[in-house]
């Protein structure tokens, strides 16, 4: 099988680029970056995690992704390579980092005419001395030099020349001769006063200055033009950080702290996964033992090796693969992301290796080369299906703090697999949980087997070690089993279901018990009348995870964190639903006696209507005690007044109202139910220890006219209902 190969497959992706290569996934990682660039007005962001896994790209590609943003790229690891260098007043350079994001902003095509960063990035190279002029209006500069000096002395020459002339005409015997030459001196001398009198103005008026560039100056500088750009939303992205070490690299961030946290711009540090491990050290150290390094950054974020989803669609963007049989293309794909080990810059790079050419030098993949250079290839593209599908893929966590692990799980996962397939190994190979679970994961599905074994050693006795075999053979076929998490969601959306159809069918069923089980919720049917929730719409949302768990062959496709997530909103609507009993009690009794005239409901303990009122002040201390708000109450009854039902709400002060229970034994026109949802089923007569003068006795007195009735399921109400009205009757 041949499959050809888009011409750019291997190109990066660019920000800005009219075509920039492909990139597919992390889109959780994108959203979390988008959201702490268009959410803030300033952040320090370290992205971290091992070379080649695509940080850069990534970046690139959320940038793109977010409207009105200006990023400036900095290739700031050769500035901190130098950063060690001792300048000529013998300390360190370090000024050269802030000198990289002047230099990488002023030539930015964004900022070619900002006149105000031109002068700053010009006096980031030395000390300038001006020296201005001033004149009457404005002020001139003049150059200090030999050309000036010769200038100079021949000015001063000038009076010297007038004195001599006007000496000359004084001694001369002719009359106009000595009136031209003395009157030509006189004049002379007199300009030249003129002359000097302006240049002795101008050297009083001259000001000296000198240009500061000084870190600490062109920091406040920068900072200054930044808080002028904050609408702007500038993103500096500063590379290459991981090819330096990474302790010293934090050395000098942190010499910008403020600067990088609080100047109204975002900077992304790009760095190795060491980074990563140096921000989470503990903030108690001291700041030369790393204590500093966890305060540096606002945000920090772990790039994980992609997911198997999202390799596989990066391989569906570049396969032109139009005939090709999906199996035989599924079984090239699983082949390639085993070898890769799920790691992209891996996968790009086996690729390459694959990779032929045709006549025309356009690339292709063919499998049968492949399956002559690796007699597995079959067998590593079967295990593969099965590590990700029934490992992989239950085992991993999405929330952002699990990225690290999750990238750790398949790195040691995939590094075990090609390691030792189809090879046999020892028991010593096997370290840590994880690769302890992959293990019993293999040998429960029957690729592998195990034994005890005696091992030779050189340096000591022989040792008996577990050693583990390849069996070519799977006690199972791909369909996965149901794990824990999957039998919990199918419990849950059972209940659900049943739960949505007894709400409707309560009103009807009730006197009989003729409730029906379903395994479906149908949208008239949607419990939404008495609980006030659509349950119908979580049906809905979750009936493919649902469908999907039921058929053996499809739930290998449905991820543990999938079921985690729909089984979490499931419990917490019905639980909704359980919190709004005591009304739904209160909708069911209203629609069974919605045509009986006779019977009246929904009334306060405290009404007037009915002698409501007058009927339960006759009981003693029954007021003070169960009609504080903490419990709900609604009373019915008949029109004629001859009898009444209260129910209350989770009532539990029981023991304080021993005065009106015996007051209430001796009453049998009035009913008490106490709803309470609890884990258990039963019903429970009240019961009093004083008698009516409040003596304590050794027997109770049961008050069969006040029930505590618990229920766990809804269907149970069904029994507070036919007692209601049976007692009404």
């Amino acid at each position: 099988m041949k499959i050809n190969l888009k011409p750019n497959w291997s190109e990066q992706f660019i920000y800005g680029d009219d075509t920039p290569g492909f990139f597919v996934g992390r889109e959780q990682e994108i959203k979390a970056l988008k959201n702490v660039i268009a959410g803030n007005n300033s952040s320090a962001v370290l992205i971290s995690s091992v070379r080649g896994i695509g940080k850069t790209s990534f970046i690139h590609k959320a940038l793109s992704e977010i409207d009105e943003v200006h990023p400036v790229f900095v290739n700031i690891g050769h500035a901190l390579a130098n950063a060690d260098n001792e300048n000529s007043e013998g300390t360190k350079n370090k000024k050269l980092i802030l000198v990289s994001l002047i230099r990488a902003t002023r030539f930015n095509k964004e900022f070619d005419n900002d006149k105000e960063l031109e002068d700053l990035y010009r006096k980031c190279f030395a000390k300038v001395r001006e020296e201005n002029i001033e004149s009457d209006d404005r002020e001139t500069k003049q150059e200090i030099g030999i050309s000036g000096e010769i200038k100079t002395n021949a000015k001063n020459l000038i009076p010297i020349f007038g004195v001599f002339i006007l000496a000359l005409g004084i001694s001369l015997d002719s009359l106009w001769v000595r009136l031209i030459l003395g009157s030509l001196g006189a004049t002379t001398l007199f300009l030249s006063f003129g002359w000097q009198k302006k240049i002795v103005k101008a050297l009083l008026n001259r000001k000296s200055s000198v240009i500061d560039d000084s870190t600490e100056y062109l920091e406040i500088e920068f900072e200054n033009w930044l808080r002028k750009k904050k609408d702007k939303k500038l993103v500096f992205v500063i590379d290459e950080l991981d090819k330096i070490d990474e302790e010293e690299s934090f050395r000098m961030i942190k010499e910008y702290k403020n600067l990088f946290n609080r100047s109204f711009a975002h900077f992304i540090f790009i760095s190795s996964q060491k980074s990563f491990e140096l921000v989470h050290q503990s903030r108690e150290n001291d700041a030369k033992d790393g204590g500093i390094y966890p305060t540096l950054f606002t945000h920090i974020f772990y790039l994980s090796l992609p997911s198997t989803d999202e390799l596989k669609n990066y391989l569906n963007e570049i396969f032109m693969s139009e005939g090709v049989k999906k199996e035989e293309k599924d079984e090239l794909v699983y082949y390639l992301l085993f070898r890769s080990g799920n790691d992209f810059f891996e996968l790009k790079r086996l690729l390459s290796d694959l990779i032929s050419f045709d006549d025309d030098i356009k690339p292709y993949i063919d499998t049968d080369k492949i399956k002559e250079g690796d007699s597995h290839f079959v067998r590593v593209s079967r295990l593969f299906n099965y590590v990700d599908q029934w490992f992989l893929q239950k085992n991993v966590r999405y929330l952002k703090k699990y990225w690290k692990e999750n990238s750790d799980l398949q790195r040691r996962v995939f590094q075990v697999l090609n390691d030792k397939f189809p090879n046999n190994f020892d028991e010593s190979y096997i370290k840590g949980p994880i690769l302890k679970k992959l293990i019993e994961f293999l040998i429960d599905i029957g690729i592998l087997t195990s034994k005890k074994a005696t091992i030779s050693s050189t340096n000591g006795p022989d040792v008996e070690k577990m050693t583990y075999m390849w069996t070519n053979k799977y006690k199972r076929g791909i369909e996965a089993p149901l794990d824990e998490d999957d039998k919990g969601f199918i419990k849950s959306f059972n209940k659900l279901i049943k739960l949505a159809n007894d709400l409707d069918e309560l009103p009807a069923e009730y006197k009989n018990n003729g409730f029906s089980d379903h395994d479906s919720v149908l949208e008239d049917q949607d419990g939404q009348e008495f609980s006030g929730i659509n349950l119908y719409s979580i049906f809905s949302d979750y009936e493919d995870i649902f469908g999907q768990l039921k058929e053996p062959s499809k739930r290998i496709s449905i991820t543990s964190q999938q079921v985690k997530e729909a089984k979490k909103i499931i419990d917490e609507q019905i639980n909704n639903v359980y919190e709004e009993y005591f009304d739904i009690c209160i909708k069911l009794l209203d629609e069974i006696f919605k045509e009986q005239t006779e019977i009246f409901s929904k009334e306060s303990v405290e009404s007037t209507k009915y002698n409501i009122k007058t009927i339960f002040d006759s009981l003693p201390e029954f007021s003070s005690v169960v009609t504080p708000t903490a419990y709900d109450l609604s009373v019915l009854g008949r029109v004629d007044q001859t009898k009444y039902v209260l129910l209350i709400r989770n009532f539990e002060n029981e023991q304080n109202i021993a005065g009106a229970l015996n007051t209430l034994k001796s009453m049998p026109n009035i009913l008490i139910i106490n709803l309470i949802h609890s884990e258990k089923h039963r019903t429970l007569y009240a019961k009093v220890y004083k008698d009516k003068l409040g003596r304590s006795r050794k027997n109770a007195g049961v008050i069969k006219n006040f029930i505590n009735f618990e229920f766990n399921d809804i269907r149970q109400l069904s029994d507070v209902l036919k007692r209601i009205e049976d007692f009404l009757q």
